[in-house]
């Protein structure tokens, strides 16, 4: 081979690197939208003194957690109400689990808006969201933040469908998993 052939080939093969490394992937482009800055690593050392960042899009503020070895299969957030404050409604077909680190509050879930569903929690509640169930977090303290710890399956699931609409407007409803059933999360 000649030096000229092994330049080429090297050139070719940088352009490619360099291609592979400026790309991102659908889930990548979304939290780049949606403004919060995200944590890499092995570990946070600290998730109750880690800076957090104003949510516009969900209210109070945040800071996504994508720490290696997890390979892009699910991520996870930090996410604090001020007191008072409630979260926006959203609802998403991926599935969430959420841990309260601090604070006292109360999540409201519905299918149908005549239907909602409210329970509280407090510092170790653990839950699930229902999947494409509308949800909205409260922070019922007058003077306290309510913070907690969410992992979701948004990477998977926004790199599958590649269309922030089908996962975040999506009309399904997932009644094997929630239909609105009174005593649901009793």
């Amino acid at each position: 081979m000649t030096a000229e052939v092994q330049q080429e080939a090297r050139q070719q093969y940088e352009e490619m690197v360099a291609s592979a490394e400026a790309y991102k992937s659908p889930y990548e482009q979304w939290k780049e939208a949606e403004g919060l800055p995200t944590i890499h690593g092995y570990w946070v050392q600290n998730v109750f003194d880690v800076e957090l960042t104003p949510w516009s899009s969900r209210g109070g503020s945040g800071v996504f957690i994508n720490l290696e070895g997890t390979g892009g299969f699910n991520d996870t957030y930090l996410h604090e109400l001020a007191p008072t404050e409630s979260s926006t409604p959203i609802h998403h077909i991926y599935d969430e689990t959420i841990f309260i680190l601090k604070g006292q509050g109360a999540t409201t879930v519905w299918v149908d808006e005549r239907h909602k569903q409210t329970f509280e929690w407090h510092e170790r509640s653990y839950f699930a969201i229902p999947p494409n169930t509308w949800h909205q977090h409260h922070n019922l303290s007058g003077n306290e933040p309510a913070r907690f710890i969410a992992m979701t399956a948004a990477p998977r699931v926004i790199d599958t469908f590649k269309d922030l609409d089908f996962v975040f407007n999506n009309p399904y409803v997932f009644k094997s998993r929630f239909n609105d059933e009174v005593g649901y999360f009793a």
